[in-house]
């Protein structure tokens, strides 16, 4: 017969290991994901070049791309609940 409580102690530790992959890896991706958003400016005067639209039109990319994140936010909330 198998040891119930080192069985369980050997899946905990396994589990802990894997639990600071996951958080390292949200971080990471929070991190990449904040800093695209975060560094729109340094690429607007690109944009404007390349696009040659107005500034209030180019200006548009940064903001969807803000507001898309928060507005689905709130869904995502809503869909990770059991």
């Amino acid at each position: 017969m198998e040891n119930k409580p080192e069985n369980k102690a050997e899946n905990r530790k396994v589990l802990d290991k894997w639990a600071w992959v996951v958080l390292v890896s949200c971080f990471v991706t929070s991190f990449i994901g904040e800093g695209i958003m975060s560094s729109f400016s340094v690429f607007y005067v690109t944009y404007l070049d390349i696009y040659e639209e107005y500034k209030a039109l180019t200006s548009w990319i940064g903001s969807f791309q803000i507001s898309l994140v928060h507005i689905l936010g709130m869904y995502y909330y809503y869909i990770s609940i059991d």
